[in-house]
């Protein structure tokens, strides 16, 4: 009976060391700071880029159709693509560049610009969640929870409704306030990136303290 609850202890203890071998601890991560501009008019006031990927494409090099003879020694990629596209000589080129970023201020509502907006560029080429997660200190903060990735979107929706107001799309919209945390994750065929953000502190004039962490993704 004994051994049977020494198994069973340890087969917990292995549980958990699974678990925790899953889940970053994140006051362990490095912390990284940015302040957002208050002020949307002045050029200081830039977007805080999350991330940019480029794609890389093959582009054809003296074409020549139906002709080998400029066509290089065989050089695994290059030659199959030249095959391929009925072409010489092909190389790898600069394609669409993709850029994740928050917008800050985002909106004006009666003067109110204090509202973080998830965006990318292109329109409509990712996914992505962003989400108050309340009034949080750093040392609070023991996990980054699932976020239901959505298609970004441009565009903001404004609603009253019985005195409340409501802004959208609220996975990508969010209040800016001080003492809160908030996770975002965006993600597309080339990336998939985490983020856990605080709002330290919002000075008079709207200027946005951030102190913020890159969560690695779960093995």
């Amino acid at each position: 009976m004994k051994t049977n609850g020494g198994v069973i202890f340890i087969a917990v203890l292995l549980s958990v060391v699974g678990v925790n071998a899953q889940t970053p601890d994140i006051s362990r991560l490095k912390t990284e700071q940015i302040t957002l501009s208050g002020n949307a008019s002045k050029a200081r006031a830039r977007p805080w880029i999350l991330v940019e990927t480029e794609s890389k494409q093959l582009k054809p090099v003296g074409f020549q159709p139906g002709s080998r003879s400029d066509s290089l020694p065989s050089s695994g990629v290059n030659d199959a693509a030249s095959a391929a596209l009925n072409v010489g000589e092909v190389q790898l080129v600069p394609g669409e560049k993709r850029r994740y970023y928050i917008s800050y201020p985002a909106i004006s509502i009666a003067g109110d610009n204090r509202w973080l907006k998830l965006e990318v560029t292109p329109d409509r080429r990712g996914l992505g969640y962003l989400k108050d997660m309340g009034a949080m200190k750093w040392e609070e903060v023991d996990r980054m929870p699932d976020l239901p990735l959505k298609r970004i979107v441009q565009g903001v929706s404004i609603s009253i409704n019985y005195g409340v107001k409501r802004v959208g799309p609220e996975e990508f919209v969010v209040k800016a306030l001080a003492g809160h945390v908030y996770a975002l994750e965006v993600q597309d065929e080339r990336t998939d990136r985490r983020f856990i953000f605080r709002i330290d502190a919002i000075e008079t004039n709207g200027d946005c303290h951030v102190s913020w962490k890159r969560i690695p993704l779960k093995k």
